[in-house]
């Protein structure tokens, strides 16, 4: 751990705070109050500090000169915090500089190793050129965090890796991830597969032991499941980030329940912690089990759901096709989540490794490690598996990781024991009722239409001043998406929703029961238990 900080890096109304302080100080992003969570937890995290996003202030480009005089001091307490020198010659402090964005971000920008000397410019003016860059590059309101450098490619006991404290595509507990042996963090940005988790426990055994010791922390202090990124130093572990963890429709209703077992949130938590699509994700129709498959492809399960439609091979002329074309899209590289081809597709077939776990609320997919596509035979081959054409008809099963010829049967899916509580805990939430229709006296809000969507809270006071007294919430099929999963108030009493998804209205239910703006029929507003009856 780095020694303390002293007294004389503490003055109010500063714009540069120290990580540990910056959860409580000033205009910082979601990173820099991470990164001070896990601080206090007492788990290493390199030194640092942040720039709060008001920090420029009016100034439109450079960087004031009280704020640069204050960066210098901050740059002064990491030389005392590290033993490193900025622009040493022999072993420099070196620091990486990245944007922390208020808000979502789809991007952050990160500069990395500033401060080596040797350059044409002094490592001062590159690391003042880099905090201004982030400001240069955003349009929204971003903070910048500066953090010592921790080295993963130093020796054979480095390394670095990413780690979720549990499985994001089933929810089970324990620790699911990948290591990179000497590399650094930045190495993942190209998706490489690196080597299992616990090939660590063999390179750096105390290191291993230390990470297992410290998700269970972060997970606790989180209250939720994390995802974390991590550095090997020389076999000393090093946390660079932690957040809650993206996870697949089984995982969010598994980890929710369960952690509301453990006693980590309440029953309320859990019912806002599952996205409504992922619940109606499962109840999306499976593969029917009586029936003999032509099995194409085996690969990971990536997102939940059966999707069928022709091939078109990523990288071909089929690949710009009409988004409302039955396409399953085939791609060996990494999963294009934001391509237009993406967003139309059925479902997806990529050799990207995991990452297709990223599609929670996407079309089903698999990913098959070792894909290859080739655009001008019109081919896509996997190791051991059959090829198939561009045009070829088949069907993908994103839970079950098969990709198979034509299209089979399907039934209806079963729920399991663990939705089945959680769906007895919206249950318990009785004054808004599903039905398939508007029921008399009720006023609909009907979220299929363009401006309803665009402006929900304001379409629920309209109809509240013109009198609506019980008013039903429509939701058209596969709409749920559009659905904030926290919806304004008002004198809800039903959800309208298809048959297909009941199971998601029943939770959309009881969020809107839990927002009641007028007491309900019976004069009873149900309680809001902490924990899970016994």
């Amino acid at each position: 751990m780095p020694p303390p900080l002293s007294a004389e890096f503490r003055p109010a109304h500063r714009h540069v705070h120290p990580l540990e302080s910056s959860q409580a100080n000033g205009v910082v992003g979601r990173t820099a109050r991470n990164l001070a969570a896990i601080t206090a937890i007492e788990l290493p995290v390199p030194p640092g500090f942040a720039i709060t996003a008001d920090a420029r202030g009016a100034q439109r480009t450079g960087l004031p000169e009280a704020l640069v005089t204050q960066i210098r001091a901050a740059v002064s307490q990491l030389e005392a915090r590290t033993g490193k020198r900025f622009g040493d010659s022999t072993d420099p402090l070196l620091v990486a500089v990245r944007a922390d964005p208020i808000g979502d971000a789809p991007r952050v920008p990160v500069a990395l190793h500033v401060g080596l000397p040797g350059r044409p410019v002094a490592p001062m003016d590159q690391l003042l050129a880099a905090i201004d860059a982030v400001w240069d590059a955003e349009r929204a309101d971003v903070a910048v965090i500066v953090q010592a450098m921790v080295s993963g490619s130093r020796d054979a006991r480095s390394g670095s890796g990413v780690v979720f404290t549990r499985d994001p595509a089933t929810g089970s507990p324990g620790a699911y991830g990948r290591f990179l042996a000497e590399r650094d963090g930045d190495h993942w940005r190209s998706n490489p597969p690196g080597e299992p988790l616990y090939s660590l426990r063999h390179r750096s055994p105390d290191a291993f032991d230390a990470l297992e010791a410290a998700l269970p922390m972060i997970e606790t202090g989180f209250r939720d499941m994390c995802e974390v990124r991590f550095t090997i130093e020389s076999g000393a572990l090093w946390i660079l980030q932690a957040r809650p963890g993206r996870r697949d429709a089984t995982a969010a209703v598994r980890i929710a329940v369960e952690l509301v077992d453990e006693g980590l949130i309440g029953i309320p938590q859990a019912l806002d912690r599952v996205p409504a699509p992922a619940v109606a994700r499962l109840q999306s129709p499976v593969l029917a089990t009586d029936q003999a498959l032509s099995v194409l492809m085996r690969g990971k399960p990536g997102s939940l759901g059966v999707g069928a439609g022709r091939v078109v091979l990523d990288g071909s002329d089929g690949a710009a096709a009409d988004p409302h074309d039955d396409v399953v899209l085939v791609c060996d590289g990494p999963a294009p989540m934001l391509a237009d081809a993406a967003r139309g597709a059925r479902a997806i077939v990529t050799a990207a490794p995991d990452g297709t776990r990223k599609l929670v609320s996407g079309p089903p997919a698999v990913s098959v490690p070792g894909l290859r596509v080739d655009p001008s035979r019109g081919l896509a081959r996997a190791p051991g598996g059959r090829s198939i054409a561009e045009g070829d008809r088949v069907t993908v099963d994103g839970g079950a990781g098969l990709v198979v010829k034509g299209d089979p049967k399907l039934v209806a899916a079963q729920l399991d024991t663990t939705l089945a509580r959680l769906l007895d805990w919206c249950d318990g939430y009785p004054d808004v009722t599903v039905v398939t229709e508007v029921p008399p006296g009720h006023v609909a809000i009907d979220l299929g239409a363009p401006e309803i969507r665009a402006d929900l809270a304001g379409a629920v006071q309209a109809a509240v001043a013109g009198g609506a007294g019980r008013l039903a919430l429509r939701v058209p099929l596969g709409g749920l998406d559009q659905l904030d999963p926290h919806p304004p108030r008002g004198p809800w009493a039903a959800v309208v929703a298809a048959p297909e998804e009941a199971w998601a209205a029943r939770l959309v239910a009881a969020r809107l029961a839990r927002r009641l703006e007028f007491p309900p029929s019976n004069g009873v507003r149900p309680a809001d238990p902490d924990v899970a009856p016994a």
